[in-house]
């Protein structure tokens, strides 16, 4: 069944464009989520707001593991998206980096009242 969030827009019908996007962006991505995990404390709690499809959650959960580890949030209204995202970091994680999805459309919900301090947003 179709999830349209507050947007009107089907997005859980373009995950495997979202897939692909990912797939064409993955090295450069990869490159800046190592650039700012880098500069977080130990085992940082990081948010991916409006996570899709994984393509910046798969870089992020790897930085964090190559960091030590850390807490990934994963946030989108969509859950097949989100469920996407969530197994794909959770795969890359290897068990090192703790991923905990939240389903919050952030047009009408705010996404840090469920993670308590983060060091990172990305969205």
């Amino acid at each position: 069944m179709p999830h349209h969030t507050h947007d009107g827009i089907d997005w859980s019908a373009r995950l495997h464009a979202m897939r692909r996007y990912g797939s064409l962006q993955s090295e450069a991505l990869s490159a800046v989520a190592r650039r700012l995990v880098g500069l977080l404390p130990d085992s940082p709690v990081v948010m991916d707001v409006g996570c899709g499809a994984g393509s910046m959650s798969v870089p992020l959960v790897s930085a964090l593991r190559e960091h030590g580890g850390g807490v990934l949030v994963l946030v989108d209204a969509t859950p097949e998206l989100l469920d996407a995202a969530c197994a794909a970091a959770r795969a890359e994680g290897d068990g090192a980096v703790s991923v905990k999805p939240v389903q919050a459309d952030l047009a009408t919900e705010d996404p840090l009242s469920f993670a308590g301090p983060v060091e990172l947003v990305w969205g």
